[in-house]
């Protein structure tokens, strides 16, 4: 397995990126992974190879670069809403501007097209937490490019205000799974529902999983959250979606 990190030249200066890919053959299908609110650390980069060994080219975007380089956060220090690891995380999370992120993708997709392994061929993207709404903001900003999209519990798709990422929907070209943790207090899966509204109301092809006793995170090992079936659960069908979507297949819904 190849990997490295690249500097991507961005509006708010260098965004360092982990990218990864097999060894051998290419050029391979794209995915953008959207990280959480932990930042990009191994066990994100952990995830980004299983990906890749499945025969993707994968791109893991540091979110946070325009408040400084290598931002990461420890879950065993998020002890309740108080502690100061926690309102560290929430600091960040307040200022990451979701059409920024979307500059960024440009930027990452720019990049992309000089890479000789990536192909120039349907994407794909998968995020966690947060980044699983990024997912939803990629489909529906990029929705010629992506073609699959993975969220993975989470965060705010559905939002009070018209900049909610739930009402644009009927933008996207591509197919959708979400995975939702049965026992999450923090986005229970009822607060998907007007989400899962609109992609019906606009006949967006998609996959809900409501998996029961996940909480939170359930799919960050490591983390107390982890569920080792729902995550497993999770990751079978995000392949499959993969496999279906990201071979040339057009972009129709």
């Amino acid at each position: 397995m190849s990997e490295r990190e690249e500097r991507i030249e961005t509006s708010d200066g260098p965004m360092a990126t982990f990218v990864t890919y097999p060894d051998e053959g290419g050029p391979f299908p794209v995915v953008v992974v959207y990280m959480d609110a932990l930042g990009v650390r191994e066990e994100l980069r952990a995830m980004g190879r299983r990906i890749a060994d499945a025969g993707y080219f994968v791109a893991i975007p540091d979110l946070y670069h325009p408040f400084g380089e290598g931002i990461t956060l420890d879950a065993s220090k998020l002890n309740g809403p108080e502690s100061e690891e926690m309102q560290r995380m929430f600091s960040y999370i307040q200022r990451l501007d979701d059409q920024a992120v979307m500059d960024d993708t440009r930027a990452v997709l720019d990049y992309l097209e000089g890479e000789r392994s990536a192909s120039g061929g349907p994407k794909g993207c998968v995020g966690f937490c947060l980044g699983g709404r990024l997912v939803v903001r990629a489909m529906t900003t990029f929705p010629d490019v992506f073609a699959a999209g993975s969220a993975l519990h989470p965060s705010f798709i559905v939002a009070e205000g018209p900049d909610s990422a739930h009402l644009a929907i009927g933008e996207i070209r591509g197919e959708l799974y979400v995975g939702l943790g049965g026992a999450d207090t923090f986005q229970p899966p009822e607060a998907f529902e007007p989400a899962r509204a609109e992609l019906e109301r606009h006949g967006i092809r998609h996959v809900v999983d409501v998996h029961e006793g996940a909480d939170h995170s359930y799919m960050i090992p490591g983390e107390p959250a982890f569920h080792d079936e729902a995550s497993e659960r999770s990751w079978e069908r995000t392949l499959e979606l993969f496999r279906d979507r990201l071979q040339g297949a057009p972009l129709t819904a």
